[in-house]
C-alpha cells in the first residue's frame, strides 16, 4: 500500500509540474491570433476587419479625461476597430474562439463537456483577455464594453435581441444611451425611445455610412413587435453576462494555477517529512 501512495504522489507530482509548464507557456504566447492579420482567411465570411491594434484599444480605454458621455463615445468606436465581427465553426481554433488548452486547460477541457458554450467562449468579466484576443460576435463586443464602462464606474448592461446585442448605458442621471460597439454607432437615445420608435436610429447609422437595406434590417431588430420575436414569443433580456460570470472567470484562472500547485504539494510535503525523520 506505500508503494502505491508513493507511485500516485509521483505520479501526481508530475501532472501538476506539466500543467504549471504548460501555464507557463502559456504566459508567452499572446491569445490574439496573428492569423487575424490575414485578411484573405476570412473576406468570404464577414466584410469587418481590425483597424485597431489591442494596444491603441487599451489605451484609448485607458482614457481618464471627459465626460462619461464623451468615454462611451471614444470606448465604443475603440471596441468596434480592435475586435473582429466573427463567430463561425470554421475558424474557431485559429481565432482562440476556443480556448487553447495553454491559455487555460479548464475552459479547453470545457468545450469537450458543454461545446454550447466553452466552444466559442466569450469573456465577460474578464473583459480584457476579449480585447486582446481581438475577435467575436455582437453580443462579445457588447460584453467587452458593458464591462470596460463598468470599471470606469459607468453604469452598463447589455440587451440582447433576438438577431443583434447592444449595450445599454447611464450616461448621467435619469438619462440612457444604446451603444452598438459591433457597428460603432452610439445612440442618445433609450432603448425604450428606440423600441417605440426603431426609425430614431437611422440617421446615427447613416452617418457610419451604412446603407438602407442594413438599417432596414437594424430597424426591424430593434421594434420590439416585429413578427420574428413574436412567432417564437422570444423575451428580450438583459441577463446576458449574469453577475455569477465574473466571478466564475476569476476562479477558472485562479484554479488553473491552483490545482496543480495541489497536485504537487502531495509529494512535496511527503519528502519534507522525511527528511526531517532522517535528521532527528
Amino acid at each position: 500500500m506505500k508503494t502505491f501512495y508513493k507511485e500516485l504522489k509521483i505520479i501526481l507530482f508530475i501532472v501538476g509540474i506539466l500543467l504549471l509548464l504548460l501555464n507557463i507557456y502559456g504566459l508567452f504566447i499572446p491569445l490574439h491570433s496573428p492569423l487575424l492579420n490575414n485578411k484573405n482567411l476570412y473576406k468570404n465570411k464577414t466584410s469587418d476587419e481590425i483597424t485597431m491594434s489591442k494596444e491603441e484599444v487599451f489605451e484609448k480605454l485607458k482614457n481618464k479625461k471627459g465626460s462619461d458621455k464623451e468615454f462611451v463615445e471614444i470606448a465604443n468606436n475603440a471596441i468596434h476597430e480592435g475586435i473582429l465581427h466573427y463567430w463561425d465553426d470554421e475558424l474557431a481554433k485559429e481565432f482562440n474562439l476556443l480556448i487553447p488548452i495553454y491559455e487555460n486547460y479548464l475552459l479547453f477541457l470545457s468545450s469537450y463537456i458543454r461545446p454550447d458554450i466553452f466552444k466559442k467562449y466569450e469573456f465577460c468579466g474578464l473583459w480584457k483577455k476579449g480585447v486582446e484576443r481581438g475577435v467575436g460576435w455582437c453580443t462579445q463586443s457588447s460584453a467587452l464594453l458593458t464591462y470596460a464602462l463598468r470599471d470606469r464606474d459607468i453604469e452598463s448592461d447589455i440587451y440582447v435581441m433576438l438577431y443583434h446585442a447592444v449595450s445599454l448605458v447611464k450616461v448621467q442621471d435619469n438619462e440612457w444611451w444604446v451603444a452598438d460597439p459591433d457597428y460603432g454607432v452610439v445612440i442618445p437615445h433609450s432603448i425604450q425611445e428606440i423600441e417605440n420608435n426603431p426609425g430614431l436610429i437611422r440617421p446615427f447609422y447613416q452617418a457610419k455610412g451604412y446603407n438602407n437595406e442594413q438599417i432596414d434590417m437594424l430597424v426591424k431588430i430593434f421594434d420590439k413587435n416585429n413578427s420574428d420575436e413574436q412567432k417564437i414569443g422570444y423575451i428580450r433580456d438583459t441577463n446576458y453576462c449574469t453577475y455569477k460570470h465574473k466571478p466564475f472567470e476569476y476562479a477558472v484562472y485562479f484554479l488553473k494555477w491552483l490545482i496543480p500547485l495541489s497536485l504537487t504539494f502531495p509529494l512535496i510535503y511527503s519528502s519534507i517529512l522525511r527528511r526531517k525523520y532522517e535528521n532527528e
